[in-house]
């Protein structure tokens, strides 16, 4: 939130905003979490990646299973509504709590809870499918 006002400061002289200030730092603020959640799961793929190397041995077989895996589980998150994988991202990959995240998104503590819900079961039943294809 801080970088937002930040940036806005810098660009006080260009900056002309269309909508209203409120609604401007909420969509700011959550595409920068977004953000964040994005950077740091490249950052954990990159350290898995290292760890692989200097890891177990995997077969070829191995790996290209658990890419495909990988792939697919990012897939299916993609699919989620917009909402519902905002808060599952926030969630998962940026560790916030659901206490955290309803603040940050300004909703119900159960609204979060019910959206990372409607998410696993999604996950669960797109990962099971897959699953069964490949074993």
């Amino acid at each position: 939130v801080q970088n937002i006002f930040i940036r806005i400061w810098q660009n006080r002289k260009q900056w002309n905003p269309t909508i209203s200030l409120a609604s401007y730092l909420f969509r700011s603020a959550q595409n920068a979490a977004l953000d964040e959640i994005r950077h740091s799961r490249v950052e954990r793929e990159n350290a898995n990646r290292i760890l692989d190397l200097h890891g177990e041995v995997r077969t070829p077989l191995d790996q290209v299973v658990e890419e495909e895996m990988r792939r697919e589980a990012y897939q299916a998150i993609d699919e989620l509504p917009e909402k519902c994988r905002t808060i599952f991202l926030m969630s998962r990959f940026g560790e916030m709590t659901y206490q955290e995240i309803a603040e940050t998104l300004e909703i119900s503590p159960r609204t979060v809870h019910a959206q990372i819900s409607r998410a696993l079961k999604h996950l669960r039943k797109r990962l099971a499918i897959f699953l069964q294809t490949i074993l």
